[in-house]
């Protein structure tokens, strides 16, 4: 009879006649042409009889590697940031990783706040948005081996780090928006940035400006300061 307690995975291998390591065959997803059906059934049944729960913590020490992705975004009320933390997650998922979200409002301690919790964590990769920091941030990540992605929306020159990014041409996004309102005769156009001074807003500026001047409506710019938030855009269009 199995004891008291939390069920361990000797107490597994007991209960279904095996070996420890043919249970671990079983947890690991061994492939069924090397465990007999028979044994593999008897070790899932004890595994469900006794309430076993593996300790992901440990095997994840076993094997160095966490099988987790870091999906980090400025915003989680932005419709677009829950699209992308779903879009990472489908992927992951299909690949056997869990995903941790962080979201960071956009502003530069948390961001760099993120980052330190990311290396105290057990994460194999991050991916995400980051405004404020510059590629030699992630330099410790890469130290340990954890993969990072950055979600960019302007060119960012890249140094010798082994960082990947996907970039975003948010002005020419911003050019195509604002050609097409042009195009469908309005002429005073207003642009509501996002934060102030970031590359990502500056990029979106110079999109709107261009698309501007190709119609020689420059002069009648309107740029309105906001931060993404709801309440921003209201007060804007107070103005």
């Amino acid at each position: 009879m199995v004891g008291k307690g939390k069920p361990k995975q000797s107490d597994v291998a007991k209960l279904a006649g095996v070996s420890q390591a043919m249970v671990s065959y079983v947890l690991n997803g061994s492939s069924s042409s090397t465990i007999p059906d028979e044994t593999r059934h008897r070790i899932l049944d004890a595994i469900e009889q006794l309430g076993y729960v593996p300790d992901r913590s440990a095997r994840n020490l076993r094997m160095r590697r966490a099988n987790t992705i870091a999906t980090i975004i400025p915003d989680i009320t932005n419709p677009y940031h829950p699209a992308f933390a779903r879009g990472v997650q489908d992927v992951a998922e299909q690949n056997g990783f869990d995903t941790i979200i962080y979201n960071t409002d956009g502003i530069p301690e948390k961001e760099r706040k993120v980052l330190q919790s990311v290396l105290e964590s057990q994460v194999d990769g991050i991916i995400g948005i980051f405004f404020h920091l510059p590629e030699e941030q992630f330099k410790r990540l890469v130290d340990r081996d954890i993969a990072v992605v950055r979600i960019v929306g302007y060119n960012e020159a890249t140094g010798d780090l082994p960082v990947g990014y996907l970039y975003l041409d948010i002005a020419r996004a911003a050019f195509t928006a604002v050609d097409y309102l042009i195009n469908k005769g309005h002429q005073r156009i207003a642009h509501i940035h996002g934060l102030a001074n970031t590359p990502h807003t500056m990029a979106r500026i110079e999109g709107y400006q261009k698309a501007l001047a190709k119609s020689g409506l420059l002069d009648q710019q309107q740029i309105v300061p906001g931060d993404f938030s709801v309440e921003s855009g209201y007060r804007a269009m107070q103005n």
